[in-house]
């Protein structure tokens, strides 16, 4: 990766890619950064990989790499299981950055081909849920390899319970989420914002790590400053007993742009909360409107409207309650 004729091969095959779609152009810089990506991406070709009866792949993206030096080598199966559908966050991301033209094409059309990969050499893709799967087609993925399994859940430990004493007068909203971009909680703080203006005394707790991307979670403080709702949207960092966190609240929120099958969402049922949720991934393949609200993502007006409906009507919220119970 490091001799000329490697670094000539990549440039002249890129420049042609350039000339051919003639909408763009590429500085050094990209080109020198493009090669250090693919350097990266491709260093586990490098690993002498140990003998293994089969490989499990927990995402389509580059850990197909050392799978297919066994495949290769031994033949050794690959299963690949999706949680979140890999290429669709990556593509959010890429997107989302502030790369060059040049550097997103790159980074999306090799991501892409790894995909592809993935789903052509896999033996077995399993899926969380039914969503997955339109992606994984649309990739190439033959429709006879794939199956779904859901996520469960310990229904014996996730269990409703009292909530607590300090909050029996404080309407109360419950979220498990790490503090990051997928898990949007800038749309859950604007959520917030919209719930105040009809519920004064609202309350956010957010159960989650709150250190693993730093500037997001600072974004976040000074949107809360900013909206005035430090006494209303507390980040309350991580919670050692997650089948407890739940029964703090008298309904759940997800306020997810990508999602799998997401655990948080059958925890709150199994508790008996009812739960505003954002239509991605299998949500709705576990949640319908018996047992709460679906709403589009980043829609922080029918996010905060379907709070207030929740928290302001006793009978509605009970009768989720009963639903989620019931589903369990």
């Amino acid at each position: 990766m490091k001799s000329q004729v490697v670094w000539k091969c990549f440039c002249s095959t890129v420049s042609k890619v350039i000339e051919k779609d003639n909408h763009y152009e590429a500085t050094l810089y990209d080109f020198t950064v493009g090669m250090r990506w693919i350097y990266r991406f491709l260093i586990p070709l490098s690993i002498d990989v140990p003998k293994v009866d089969i490989s499990h792949l927990t995402l389509s993206g580059f850990p197909v790499i050392p799978a297919l030096v066994l495949k290769y080598k031994y033949g050794t199966p690959i299963i690949a299981t999706e949680h979140g559908v890999f290429i669709r966050e990556r593509l959010i991301a890429i997107n989302s950055s502030e790369y060059s033209f040049f550097l997103k094409n790159l980074l999306i059309k090799f991501s892409e081909c790894i995909t592809k990969l993935v789903y052509y050499k896999s033996d077995m893709i399993l899926s969380v849920n039914k969503f997955n799967m339109s992606w994984e087609k649309k990739y190439g993925a033959n429709p006879n390899k794939i199956d779904v399994i859901y996520n469960g859940i310990d229904s014996d430990l996730f269990v409703p319970g009292a909530k607590p004493a300090h909050l029996q007068n404080v309407p109360t909203v419950v979220a498990a989420a790490r503090i990051f971009e997928l898990k949007d909680i800038l749309t859950m703080i604007k959520s917030c914002a919209v719930a105040k203006r009809s519920i004064p005394n609202v309350r956010y707790l957010v159960y989650g790590d709150n250190a693993a991307v730093p500037q997001y979670t600072k974004e976040c403080n000074d949107l809360i400053k900013e909206l005035k709702l430090e006494d209303n949207f507390i980040l309350a960092g991580y919670h050692d007993k997650p089948h407890q966190l739940f029964c703090e609240g008298d309904i759940s929120i997800l306020t997810s742009i990508s999602e799998g099958f997401p655990y948080t969402v059958l925890e709150s049922m199994s508790c008996g909360v009812p739960v505003v949720a954002t239509d991605v991934g299998g949500v709705t393949e576990a949640l319908d409107s018996t047992c709460g609200f679906i709403c589009k993502p980043k829609d922080f007006e029918s996010l905060g409207q379907s709070v207030v409906n929740l928290l302001q009507d006793d009978v509605l919220r009970k009768n989720g309650r009963k639903c989620t119970q019931e589903s369990d």
